[in-house]
């Protein structure tokens, strides 16, 4: 007689449906309705937190682009927080009070570690938190969000001491750019970094798990990490933009070599019928109190913007009042482009020193 015991059954996901036909359902359903799922069982809790569960996701094109802010408490003594920020649908299109209850906020767990003056780039599912510094002492560190879990772990660190650098994103690679390094000397009251192109930028390869140095060259022997104003991927290449220097440098990735390229500023849109990038119109008319923007970050092909109002207090000081929405761009006439509003809505959220804004798919 055999002893040899039959295997466990597998656990049911929705009573009544087989497993991959309940499967085949919940892959489908809404990011910001997860919590709620993972409360209904311990096989549904269990799913959620899988990979196969993100992957199949992915596989049948039912991922969603989420929203994540980073938050630096005022005095730098708090941990990074990070919110996802979950719109829901509404069919009313008008900006008003109203639109703050249609913002769903979910906290991630603190990041482990104190740093302050990171960057920040997103490849895939994950956020990488770069560089940085802790009590005054630069660093070479990288950590990851890895958003479908909301967990942290550890990555590859810099080969060189970064705090505050630019980041880009381009070809599934990380290209960190500038920021002041332990070779930065204070000069007239600004921190001037010693090393030249050679160490300038740095570039990340996931596949590989390695960081390798990416050679600058720079217009002159005086240009140095101190002259970086911003940095973009425009048209395939990472262009790098100097202080005092109309032009900027750009970087294809297919040629490995730089060029120099257009500057560019404000909120532009690319215009593919006259092959222009042009600015993006109506701004100010469509978004409530927009001035500027405190970060973007493109979200499936619309732009998602982080700004401030200034409005009254009852004492009559001026308060800033944090706003957040997505806009489309359109053509209007031959030659014009148009803000149109997706979504906004206020942010309810404590405030805080320094904003990040990153869009990740899940």
């Amino acid at each position: 007689m055999s002893t040899t015991k039959a295997p466990p059954s597998p656990e049911v996901l929705i009573p009544g449906l087989p497993n991959d036909v309940a499967l085949n359902c919940l892959v489908r359903v809404p990011r910001w309705h997860h919590p709620v799922l993972a409360a209904v069982s311990k096989p549904m809790r269990s799913l959620l937190s899988s990979p196969h569960f993100f992957s199949l996701r992915s596989h049948l094109n039912s991922t969603q682009n989420i929203l994540y802010v980073s938050i630096t408490p005022e005095d730098y003594k708090q941990p990074h927080n990070f919110f996802a920020i979950h719109p829901k649908p509404v069919s009313n299109s008008t900006i008003n009070d109203d639109w703050k209850s249609f913002l769903l906020l979910a906290p991630t767990p603190l990041f482990p570690r104190n740093l302050r003056n990171s960057s920040y780039a997103v490849l895939g599912s994950k956020i990488y938190l770069i560089g940085g510094s802790i009590d005054g002492v630069r660093s070479s560190d990288v950590w990851v969000l890895d958003c479908r879990f909301h967990t942290w772990d550890r990555s590859p660190s810099l080969g060189l001491r970064r705090e505050s650098p630019q980041t880009v994103v381009l070809d599934g690679k990380i290209y960190v750019i500038g920021g002041e390094t332990p070779s930065c000397r204070k000069i007239d009251g600004r921190w001037v970094p010693l090393l030249r192109g050679s160490r300038l930028a740095e570039v990340f390869d996931p596949v590989t798990g390695n960081w390798e140095v990416l050679h600058v060259p720079l217009v002159n022997e005086t240009m140095n990490f101190y002259h970086i104003t911003k940095c973009a991927v425009i048209r395939g290449r990472v262009c790098i933009f100097f202080l005092r220097r109309r032009r900027g440098l750009g970087f294809d990735p297919k040629t490995k070599k730089w060029e120099e390229c257009e500057p560019f500023g404000g909120i532009l849109g690319f215009d593919e019928e006259d092959g222009e990038w042009k600015e993006v119109q109506g701004l100010k008319e469509v978004l409530q109190g927009f001035e500027y923007a405190e970060c973007a970050t493109n979200v499936g092909g619309r732009l998602a913007l982080l700004w401030n109002e200034k409005v009254k207090s009852g004492t009559g000081e001026v308060e800033k009042v944090m706003w957040c929405g997505e806009i489309e761009v359109e053509k209007r006439g031959e030659n014009d482009l148009w803000a149109k509003v997706h979504w906004a809505g206020k942010l309810e959220l404590n405030r805080g020193r320094h904003f990040k804004w990153k869009s990740v798919s899940l």
